[in-house]
């Protein structure tokens, strides 16, 4: 079956197999040494995996559990996952031929290796051939990992380690489809660091073992402590060959290095268990009563480092020890409450069913009860985590990769890139409604850490007492669209700021919009009602009709301020503004010089002037400037939706009014219709003396004021705001403001004389008004009787259509007596 394993001198490994479309390979050391002597002639002795470890094994049993946890959910579809599990026995060498064998399938062309013709070994008996696997979980220990992930490098299939915490890993360029979810050991360093600083620990002994581990963790811890102003009185590294002949020379050297100082009162160890129980097991009187800071390679070890030998923690002192992050039981204690205990039932799992025969074999129950109850014995709670947040992630990945239209159940599977990418963009959590995670740039996950203390109930060692919880000295980037409070471990997708119609504030301008549209509405009626009144016709009728129209849509404008904002919104809003005000205020302006010409041009220059006031080529005219500025603006640096900076999460959508801030094009938009605007009062000013029955020079300056007002005001601030979430309110402020001004201004004076001084809208009161008007006139400046009356005249003709071509008289006294 093994091709060639079978050949060496390694036997058969435990393995567990399940089918899925996805398949999951996992490398578990379920044995946790390999025995083996060379021959005299050279050939390979056998090599037989010892020290089967109960917890070890729970660890594969924790990815079955989480595996069926996810096919018996919806999450996945119609999709399920497989698995194919084997036992690494800690054994480099070991379990490169077994990640070879993973390789193998993968190429399609060594699948007679996999074939099997039994059930010896958990596979199904027909003679068919395995699935390739889609990515591997494990192994734990670093050194097997960073073996593990050279090979699987070669075909980029993911890898994802529950327990590898070495920094070597991190390297993306050595080990591209490596994660974990665990954090790497800078964390641990600094965490360790950080306890000896806040209990004031500053003179410290230090224990590691030669290797990938031991080397990194102690360079950063070192590094770190030097920050710290924490001493290392010494510093041992111990073998990491067990039947080295010099760890005995390197062990009796570290216990007399804590003998020699009695001001060491704590000691940091990184060692392996085999090594720790060494040490403990040869402590003397005068070397024991000390802490020992463990790290999370023998943190969880006391059944191996104590009570292999007899030993208590009377015997050695404390042992606070930094584990990686746990999670809750309760969904795998209930799996290993209705484990069936029966052999049979686990045709398909030998790492299970070799536990189920020494049990039966020693004579031990092995009821259903009872099998739980010594399997949750040796539960290591952080791998609970570890292992299923590995799970969670590849389920996580394989629903974002296998969407629409891709069907990962037929021939369009997803090759080994496609999925170490879905990987490193998933967001997945244990539990619902729990802390979302995400693999950083370098395929970490910095989860944090648990600080538990062993304590000592009889002859056994509790290590289950959570004293404290460590977490992320190293801000990293959230995904996007997400946040993270300072000093937080987790991102929270942020919340999105805008001004909608939830808003009452946004209501309420809408609905002062909404009134305006119904009052120019209301106002155009009236002017089409009472289309052949002197009021009306002294009002240059089309061109009212057309400012009343533009009017509208100003007001109309200002709804599209409302609501998340898209890119058609935030151009067409800002067009139909611009273009609406500068049609009403060339109307305006139009308005303005007609009066002019009317009452204050003289006779020989009027006929001049008259050919050059063509409203509609001045409006025209007038607009097509704009035009061209807004069709530059949409061109060059249009409007474009943006989101704010992120303050306290909160972040606010908005229309940047041009590409990165750009302001040109709207500025020169506002700043064309302010021309017109300024060019408008100023003609309207001169006038602002004319009889009042013709004359709309004072309301047309009023009205042009407050527009004036309200632009030069909104210039400055808008531009020197704070971005948020009201900033579209500021614009429907000004807006309104301005429309309502010109509609105040312009008509509601004229719809009053039309509804209630009808009596004034006559041509017989126009008249009237001229004669009072002329009356003034002679009485401040008598030598300009002639002039006015002739202009007056001649401006009733072309403006009520009122008064006929017989020269107009009037009579009045004069303050001297005179009459005329």
């Amino acid at each position: 079956m093994w091709g060639i394993l079978e050949c060496s001198s390694y036997t058969s490994p435990l393995m567990a197999t399940k089918d899925g479309d996805i398949v999951i390979g996992g490398i578990f050391p379920v044995h946790e040494s390999v025995n083996f002597t060379d021959t005299i002639d050279g050939r390979p002795s056998t090599r037989d995996c010892t020290r089967y470890n109960v917890a070890r094994m729970l660890q594969a049993l924790m990815l079955i559990e989480a595996v069926e946890t996810i096919n018996n959910s919806s999450l996945l579809g119609n999709l399920t996952l497989g698995y194919r599990i084997v036992d690494s026995c800690s054994d480099v060498t070991r379990v490169l031929y077994m990640t070879q064998r993973f390789l193998d399938v993968n190429r399609t062309m060594c699948h007679d290796i996999w074939k099997t013709e039994n059930r010896t070994h958990g596979i199904d008996s027909q003679n068919t051939s395995l699935k390739p696997v889609d990515v591997v979980i494990g192994g734990y220990h670093s050194e097997i990992s960073i073996a593990v992930a050279r090979q699987l490098s070669i075909q980029v299939i993911p890898q994802i380690s529950y327990g590898s915490t070495t920094g070597y890993l991190s390297d993306k360029s050595r080990f591209p489809a490596f994660m974990r979810t665990v954090p790497e050991d800078k964390y641990q360093a600094h965490a360790i660091a950080d306890i000896l600083e806040r209990y004031g620990w500053n003179w410290v002994g230090m224990v590691t073992t030669d290797g990938d581990y031991g080397r990194y963790i102690a360079n950063r811890f070192r590094e770190r402590a030097k920050e710290k102003n924490i001493c290392i009185a010494f510093s041992t590294v111990l073998p990491d060959i067990l039947d080295d002949s010099d760890l005995k020379y390197r062990v009796n050297e570290t216990i007399r290095k804590i003998e020699d100082d009695p001001r060491i009162g704590v000691i940091v160890s990184f060692a392996k268990p085999d090594h720790m129980k060494d040490i403990m097991r040869l402590l003397p009187p005068n070397a024991t009563g000390r802490t020992w800071l463990a790290s999370d390679n023998w943190a969880t070890s006391a059944p191996r480092v104590l009570e292999s030998s007899n030993l208590t923690l009377k015997d050695i002192g404390n042992v606070i020890g930094v584990t990686l992050k746990s999670a809750t039981s309760e969904s795998f204690n209930s799996y290993l409450d209705n484990l069936n205990p029966n052999l049979a039932a686990h045709d398909n799992n030998t790492i299970l069913r070799w536990y189920l025969q020494r049990l039966k074999n020693e004579g031990k129950s092995v009821t259903q009860p009872d099998l739980g109850k010594r399997l949750k014995n040796n539960l290591y709670p952080y791998a609970i985590f570890s292992v299923g947040m590995a799970v969670k992630a590849i389920a996580s990945a394989v629903k974002d990769l296998c969407r629409h239209p891709r069907d990962c159940k037929a021939e369009e599977h997803f090759e080994p890139w496609m999925l170490k990418n879905a990987l490193r963009n998933a967001m997945f959590q244990l539990e619902p409604n729990d802390t979302q995670y995400k693999f950083d740039q370098r395929g970490d996950l910095n989860t944090g850490y648990d600080l538990i203390l062993w304590k000592q109930i009889g002859q056994q060692t509790d290590m289950n007492d959570i004293i404290a919880k460590y977490n992320m000295t190293e801000c990293l980037a959230c995904p996007d669209k997400h946040w993270s409070s300072e000093g937080s471990d987790v991102c929270q997708k942020e919340e999105e700021l805008v001004f909608d119609w939830e808003k009452p504030f946004a209501i309420i301008l809408v609905l002062f919009s909404s009134l305006g549209i119904i009052l120019t509405l209301v106002v155009l009626i009236l002017f089409l009602t009472w289309w052949k009144t002197p009021v009306v016709k002294a009002s240059v009728r089309p061109v009212s009709v057309l400012l009343l129209v533009s009017l509208i849509g100003a007001f109309a404008s200002t709804i599209l301020f409302v609501g998340n904002p898209s890119e058609q919104q935030c151009q067409a809003r800002q067009v139909l503004f611009g273009l609406s005000f500068t049609v009403s205020v060339s109307c305006v302006l139009v308005k303005s010089l007609k009066i002019v010409l009317a009452f204050q041009v003289g006779t020989s220059g009027k006929p001049a002037l008259a050919k050059l006031l063509q409203p509609y080529l001045i409006i025209g005219a007038c607009v097509s400037v704009q035009v061209a500025i807004c069709a530059t603006w949409l061109t060059k640096s249009p409007p474009q939706p943006k989101r704010g900076d992120s303050i306290n999460g909160q972040v606010v959508l908005l229309c940047e009014e041009g590409e990165e801030g750009n302001f040109l094009y709207f500025g020169l938009m506002l700043g064309y219709i302010g021309v017109l605007s300024l060019a408008g009062f100023i003609i309207a000013f001169k006038g602002r003396k004319l009889p009042d029955c013709f004359n709309e020079a004072k309301y047309i300056s009023f009205g042009l004021l407050i527009y004036l007002i309200c632009w030069v005001l909104f210039g400055p601030i808008y531009a020197h705001a704070k971005a948020g979430e009201y900033q579209p309110a500021m614009e429907m402020i000004v807006i309104l403001f301005s429309a309502y001004g010109l509609l105040g201004t312009l008509f509601l004076p004229k719809c009053y004389i039309i509804l209630f001084k009808r009596d004034a809208n006559t041509r017989e009161a126009f008249l009237r008004c001229i004669r009072l008007h002329n009356c003034r006139g002679s009485q401040e400046s008598p030598n300009a009787m002639s002039t006015t009356t002739s202009n007056i005249t001649s401006n009733v003709r072309s403006n009520v259509d009122a008064v006929n071509s017989q020269s107009t008289s009037c009579t009045c006294s004069s303050n001297n007596g005179n009459t005329m």
